[in-house]
């Protein structure tokens, strides 16, 4: 079978399903938590603060870092370049690397607030999923980004 060429409607329903798909996997982990079918609640905090200190600063230091980036990707030059060159094909695999820089450290945190039960955790998540409004790949967005 040969590939297809990459469309703006492929790209488009393809970082639609990712986002959703993210989206719903972050409820479904959140749900199953809340209602205690699952108890990953493993950790004290009180027996050893250093390691929690410090795993919460690096964790805090990363999502940070990282909601910046995911929101600037498109703007560095040499992504713009590409977009503006190979289009939706470009628009497709910048997309989910951006939306994999706000996802992967939201399901860390969301994981590691289940662990210790910790809040610091969980508003870094919210944090993550206000930054997701910002990126979300509607179809006006899409079009947008490889136009400008």
């Amino acid at each position: 079978m040969e590939n297809q060429p990459v469309t703006l409607e492929s790209a488009h329903k393809t970082l639609m399903i990712l986002t959703i798909s993210d989206l719903l996997m972050v409820v479904l982990f959140v749900l199953v938590c809340e209602t205690g079918l699952v108890d990953l609640t493993v950790a004290d905090p009180s027996e050893n603060a250093t390691t929690l200190f410090l795993t919460e600063c690096i964790d805090q230091i990363v999502s940070i870092a990282l909601i910046p980036l995911a929101l600037y990707l498109f703007k560095i030059k040499k992504v713009h370049e590409e977009l503006m060159a190979k289009k939706a094909e470009a628009l497709q695999r910048w997309g989910i690397i951006r939306l994999q820089f706000l996802f992967l450290p939201l399901y860390v945190n969301i994981v590691l607030y289940y662990i210790t039960m910790v809040p610091g955790y969980a508003y870094m998540a919210v944090i993550l999923l206000i930054a997701l409004i910002f990126v979300f790949p509607s179809k006006g967005r899409c079009e947008r980004e490889i136009s400008e």
